[in-house]
């Protein structure tokens, strides 16, 4: 619910400076990544590229992709090079400006981080930091925060959605989660029929209540 400021500038992949403002002329689902990560960021890239695969909707068309590093010393030439190896990822073609890999000032990085409650830490030349995206409303508007390295298509067209409306809608893989656990003996997904129905009967009392 709160805002990122607008006012924020970054360099593109091209050595460009562009204004996040100006970017968000439509949602915005953004990733916090540095362009040199040899751990989870490449594998989020890999998430990203196989979501946008499956998805409806076009990113430079429906939505942007935002790729914004946290490092201040990556540069223009490490997010070229990011952008080349995760497009090569897409089976599908996507306008060069719907997915745009973004470097800043270690002032402008603060500011952004700070505004979506993401910490990140340097360890032995390293960063420790969470992963996943965060949309964003055409207003700078936080909707949506999606963890992990994987997403659901219909989860994030519906973030996206939520997006354009400013209007919350609930997160289908919440609604999995929720209603299947993890068997490690089988090593599949089963249905949780107790938490099922400890919900069923919670709403069941609460109706009484009301």
């Amino acid at each position: 619910g709160k805002y990122v400021p607008l006012d924020l500038t970054f360099r593109d992949e091209t050595g460009q400076t562009v204004a996040l403002g100006e970017l968000l002329d439509r949602p915005a689902v953004v990733m916090l990544i540095y362009y040199t990560c040899p751990g989870i960021c490449p594998v989020l890239f890999n998430g990203v590229a196989e979501v946008v695969n499956k998805m409806r909707e076009t990113p430079g068309k429906d939505f942007r992709l935002l790729s914004i590093s946290f490092d201040a010393s990556d540069t223009p030439d490490t997010a070229q090079r990011r952008k080349r190896d995760t497009f090569a990822l897409l089976n599908r073609e996507i306008p060069e400006e719907g997915w745009k890999f973004l470097t800043g000032d270690a002032e402008t990085i603060q500011r952004f981080t700070e505004s979506v409650g993401f910490s990140f830490a340097r360890v032995e030349g390293e960063f420790v930091h969470p992963s996943g995206l965060i949309v964003l409303s055409p207003k700078g508007k936080i909707i949506r925060y999606l963890y992990g390295v994987d997403f659901l298509p219909m989860d994030l067209s519906l973030a996206i959605m939520e997006a354009e409306e400013e209007k919350p809608i609930f997160s289908v893989r919440r609604v999995v989660q929720f209603c299947f656990s993890y068997d490690p003996a089988s090593r599949k997904y089963v249905l949780n029929i107790t938490r099922i129905s400890g919900a069923v009967i919670a709403l069941f009392a609460l109706s009484l209540i009301h």
